[in-house]
């Protein structure tokens, strides 16, 4: 065989494969869109008979909490319509018991009165401190809101001097939690409170959010704990 007839050869099934291999992703991505699509509409069906605002979280939303499209796509798949109603059934229940739950506490939140940041004790005598405070809401041990800051003692108290990050804490596949999109600070009463605001989605299932904005303020307080509180409807 000649060299020419040979690379013509090896050139057109080369094309073949190419065309399969774009086929069979065109096929995929079909059947993944097919099944977002039609748990959309479950859940826009869900969402009129019960008066929610329940949508499946979008990329960007899905990246935030370490997520993507086929994580979703793969956990609701081999669902059929009633595991699925369920399954939203159930999430919306156990929602509604921990709003009703919010609603019965006080929803301020109150400062510990200890020295301890991840189990580290403050020594007075150090000049400068680095570590993460936590706001557990509903009085829970696996959901939170963080700010990890640099704070200083000097002149008898505490007093914060920067913010390295805000963000949030879960329990994998506990539901509800609040997760930051955006966040801001400020520093009040001469930088010994920070007050913290966090704008979140709330994830009520896998890859499925409130579309209620939910706005969060906590005040952290330098050289004081970890924060517990509740929060509004």
């Amino acid at each position: 065989m000649k060299k020419s007839k040979f690379l013509s050869i090896m050139l057109s099934v080369a094309m073949v494969l190419t065309m399969f291999n774009q086929v069979l992703s065109l096929k995929v991505n079909a059947e993944s869109n097919d099944v977002l699509c039609h748990i959309s509409k479950l859940l826009d069906e869900f969402n009129q008979e019960h008066d929610t605002s329940y949508k499946l979280a979008d990329d960007k939303q899905l990246a935030a909490v370490g997520l993507n499209v086929k994580d979703v796509e793969d956990f609701y798949k081999n669902m059929s319509d009633e595991d699925f109603y369920s399954y939203i059934c159930t999430a919306y229940e156990r929602d509604m018991a921990k709003r009703s739950n919010d609603n019965s506490q006080d929803n301020t939140a109150v400062a510990e009165n200890h020295l301890s940041f991840d189990g580290n004790f403050i020594n007075p005598d150090e000049p400068m401190y680095s570590g993460t405070q936590k706001y557990y809401y509903r009085g829970s041990s696996t959901e939170y809101l963080t700010l990890t800051s640099t704070w200083n003692y000097g002149a008898g108290d505490y007093h914060y001097s920067s913010v390295q990050s805000m963000g949030y804490g879960c329990t994998p596949n506990i539901y509800p939690y609040y997760a930051p999109y955006a966040t801001s600070h400020t520093m009040q009463n001469d930088a010994r409170d920070m007050y913290c605001v966090y704008y979140c989605n709330k994830y009520t299932g896998l890859g499925v959010i409130d579309l209620t904005n939910w706005t969060i303020t906590v005040t952290f307080h330098a050289g004081l704990g970890d924060v517990w509180g509740s929060l509004p409807m």
